[in-house]
């Protein structure tokens, strides 16, 4: 009896319930958060008003929406951050020293867009991170952590892992910055990424004393869904939806129907699929 409730069927029920619920909990987290952004103003005269936060987040998102793009065919796109550089390098997708080299380019590219702009327009630049008075640091840094992980949970589940609609990544990466800023903005202006509060901290020279949620809040973020991910992976997610996945490979890869998917109960398999990163051997070719 104790086989048969704990057959495979039922552990790839399991695992597509708890995408069921990871997909909630998000959509929970983000819609109701919005709600609470834009009416947070009728409680604090203080906070920016609707059409403002709706500005930034239109600013944020779709900023990095062109600038994921524009770079998606050279670095891999979806980057640009180094909470999800964090997760790239846990699961592989990027090495260690290249994960290095991007990192100092995010935190340079970030300090010099930061000047360029405040050097070609009126007043101070605005924009930096503050944690407003009304949220304390630890409420403030799991928002920046479940923010950032719902932020690197699309790029590893649309960019990192192949199908025809990753050429649309770029697009989803931007959404996901977007909804970031609706839910976050009232509170600390969204960090979401630790480079994108160094740069305007170094311009303007403003450092407040709760800037370490701006990297342990993303983090923490990027580590939680990092453990999300692997997890669906060590699960083999893929095979839970086999006509789905049909639509990624080439028919004589697909080896497996419905019934064989559910008897599967195979290891997670530790070769990542990369993210458009050149391989070695084209590394090789190029030269």
């Amino acid at each position: 009896m104790a086989r048969v409730l704990w057959s495979p069927t039922m552990r790839n029920d399991l695992v597509a319930a708890a995408g069921e619920f990871v997909g909630m909990c998000f959509f929970m987290f983000l819609s109701l958060g919005g709600v609470q952004a834009t009416l947070w103003q009728d409680q604090i005269p203080t906070a920016p008003t609707p059409s403002q936060i709706l500005g930034v987040a239109f600013s944020f998102g779709f900023s990095l929406l062109i600038s994921v793009w524009m770079i998606f065919r050279i670095s891999g796109g979806g980057v640009l951050n180094p909470a999800v550089l964090l997760a790239l390098l846990l699961t592989g997708n990027v090495t260690p020293f290249r994960g290095l080299l991007y990192f100092i380019a995010e935190m340079v590219g970030s300090i010099v867009g930061s000047a360029l702009l405040d050097a070609v327009t009126p007043g101070p630049l605005l924009g930096v991170n503050k944690v407003s008075p009304e949220i304390n640091s630890a409420q403030d840094t799991f928002l920046e952590a479940f923010s950032t992980a719902m932020l690197v949970i699309v790029v590893l589940f649309v960019a990192v892992e192949k199908s025809k609609s990753t050429f649309l990544a770029p697009m989803a990466v931007g959404f996901a910055v977007f909804l970031a800023h609706l839910v976050c903005t009232p509170y600390d202006g969204t960090s979401i990424n630790p480079a994108r509060s160094v740069g305007p901290a170094v311009v303007t020279g403003i450092w407040t004393s709760q800037h370490w949620i701006f990297w342990i809040g993303p983090l923490i973020g990027s580590l939680l869904s990092t453990a999300i991910y692997m997890l669906f992976k060590w699960r083999k997610y893929e095979l839970l939806l086999p006509q789905a996945e049909a639509e990624t490979q080439d028919p004589d890869d697909i080896a497996m129907g419905t019934d064989d998917a559910a008897k599967a109960d195979v290891d997670f398999d530790p070769e990542p699929q990369g993210m458009g990163l050149p391989t070695d051997n084209e590394e090789q070719m190029v030269t």
